[in-house]
């Protein structure tokens, strides 16, 4: 199996494919999520080397997944043992769901945390760290429990997806809601919503910015989403309490154009 170069990935319809180089095949995901943690260290302990992670994917593929989902930037470990594994087993790769993570609120609004402008620009810079990451092309200053390192390891052929932010609570949706007015509607060049929540037009403001880094530095694009959980989803959960947050707020991140 020889890869094909940039968008390898996309989605149509109900399914993933795949470019095998003559044509677009279904691809069907068998995945696990690697946390950044292990068990006995504290979660910013990112402490594991290149032979760890290789025996993790190589566990993996014992297993027969062919994907692995990453919440989070891994440290530069993660990316050169994944790049080992895929070059030595070119016929049954692993492939990458990246993360990108959106930082817990640190800003209040009317005595609740919210996603703010802080968290804006935090997850601006997290975006073009990451895409460059996975590109090899990424020198990042060491920062208190995150990953950083000198990023030298191009694993952006067998990067499947990009999926960036986290689990919101209703109580910060519905702050921030308040908050992003600007967000009712957004155009981007990629990504756009005529009309919804702000919170929404939010979310399609980043989504937007992946793939419009990516395109003008790697002219390279694949499929995206954002991380949610039902929480927020368009449904409602009659069992559900509302003092956490549950059916506090319905998002839907599939409004977008």
């Amino acid at each position: 199996y020889e890869h094909p170069g940039n968008a390898q990935f996309r989605a149509s319809g109900d399914y993933f494919e795949i470019n095998t180089g003559t044509g677009w095949e279904t691809f069907i995901p068998r995945g696990m999520n690697l946390g950044i943690g292990t068990p006995g260290r504290f979660p910013s302990d990112l402490s594991h080397d290149v032979e760890t992670y290789e025996s993790w994917l190589s566990q993996m593929a014992d297993m027969n997944a062919n994907v692995v989902r990453l919440y989070t930037l891994h440290n530069p470990a993660f990316y050169e043992a994944l790049g080992n594994w895929n070059d030595g087993n070119p016929n049954a790769p692993i492939y990458l769901i990246q993360g990108i993570w959106l930082d817990e609120p640190e800003e209040e609004h009317e005595g609740a945390y919210y996603i703010g402008a802080a968290a804006t620009k935090q997850l601006d810079e997290e975006i073009e760290f990451v895409v460059d990451a996975v590109h090899g092309e990424a020198t990042i200053a060491p920062r208190l429990g995150k990953a950083y390192g000198v990023y030298t390891h191009d694993v952006s052929d067998w990067v499947m997806a990009w999926l960036p932010g986290h689990e919101l609570l209703g109580v910060e949706v519905e702050a921030a809601n308040e908050e992003f007015e600007e967000y009712q509607y957004y155009e981007g060049r990629y990504i756009s919503m005529a009309q919804g929540l702000p919170i929404e037009g939010w979310v399609a403001r980043f989504l937007d910015h992946v793939i419009t880094y990516e395109m003008d530095k790697y002219a390279e694009q694949r499929p995206i989403a954002w991380s949610s959980w039902p929480v927020l989803d368009p449904m409602i959960h009659p069992t559900e309490t509302s003092v956490f947050g549950q059916d506090l707020v319905q998002a839907d991140f599939s409004v977008f154009e």
